[in-house]
């Protein structure tokens, strides 16, 4: 009998005992879980920034460019209406030298009459 119950306690105290160190390893495993998950938001965190700065650089630098083609843009436009000017002063002269030439012309035919 003495061996029975001892045998029953050494049993329960050995089944305590290994439910104790199975909540002990689970209380790690879940520390070590949200030690995983603590460092993956931190990670998602940092990446979220990173993009957001790269993005803000892309994005100054396309503007940048932007304005820089704008004032390209507008000069080439200042060049052309420059250019379309000095046509049509030239061509204006053209049209008072052709005159000018008829009107030589005319004169010199009715001084030959």
């Amino acid at each position: 009998l003495a061996l029975g119950v001892g045998y029953l306690y050494g049993r329960t105290q050995n089944k305590a005992f290994f439910e104790e160190q199975l909540l002990a390893e689970k209380a790690t495993s879940e520390q070590k879980l949200l030690e995983v998950q603590a460092e993956q938001r931190s990670a998602l965190h940092e990446a979220r920034e990173e993009t957001a700065r790269f993005r803000t650089t892309i994005e100054r630098e396309n503007a940048e460019r932007r304005a820089e083609l704008q004032r390209q843009e507008r000069r080439l436009q200042q060049k052309e209406e420059s250019f379309d000017r000095k046509i049509d002063a030239f061509e204006q002269r053209e049209h008072k030298l052709a005159a000018r030439e008829r009107s030589v012309e005319k004169a010199r035919e009715e001084a030959e009459e």
